[in-house]
């Protein structure tokens, strides 16, 4: 999964899971998505903490919303689509940071995102920007479709109308990951292709 607030990527491992006890192995490595064993890459380098990795020190204070103060890293080949970025910070939490709320691991794609550098400065993204797309739901497998996340841009078949730039605000546990903006509409579509507003106009944090 990926998180707004976080800048790092985080993966629970093999010999702290964090699950629990009544649980099966299974049912662990479902839970949080899969598991990362660094002992079996021959690539990956432990390293003391975040800032011999490289990574951002943001995720691991405590002064903002939900962080991963206890943790440790290592640098390993991260394979993305069909690039790889070596010597990649992974962060991993010494704690269930997330809880029933996000109980994977996490894809950091905050303002200081070190993956979407990475990306950038290897030369294979032109911006650390991203687009993510949540996808269709519908009661009927013809009324549902995948969302996508795309690094590095977006996706302008998803979208409609001219683009709307304004500022990120200082991220703060009312809203962690300072994107606001105002939502005018919600509008469900019912199967005999009516369209009915849910919602009054608001204010809301993304």
């Amino acid at each position: 999964m990926f998180v707004r607030y976080l800048n790092d990527t985080w993966a629970y491992n093999t010999s702290s899971p964090y699950c629990p006890k009544d649980k099966t192995k299974r049912w662990c490595e479902t839970y949080r998505g899969g598991l990362y064993d660094p002992g079996i890459s021959s690539d990956s380098q432990a390293v003391p903490d975040v800032y011999a990795a490289g990574a951002s020190p943001s995720d691991i204070d405590r002064t903002e919303g939900l962080h991963v103060w206890e943790n440790s890293w290592t640098l390993d080949n991260l394979d993305v689509g069909n690039i790889t970025l070596g010597r990649y910070p992974i962060g991993m939490p010494g704690f269930d940071y997330g809880t029933q709320y996000h109980p994977q691991g996490a894809i950091g794609l905050g303002p200081n995102s070190t993956l979407l550098s990475f990306l950038k400065d290897a030369g294979h993204t032109s911006s650390r920007s991203y687009g993510y797309w949540w996808g269709e739901d519908g009661a009927t497998s013809n009324a549902k479709l995948d969302g996508s996340l795309v690094l590095g841009g977006y996706d302008a078949a998803k979208i409609q109308g001219p683009n709307i730039t304004n500022n990120i605000k200082t991220p703060s546990l009312s809203c962690m990951s300072g994107m606001h903006m105002t939502i005018t509409d919600i509008v469900m579509r019912f199967p005999n292709s009516t369209r009915s507003s849910i919602i009054v106009s608001s204010s809301r944090c993304d």
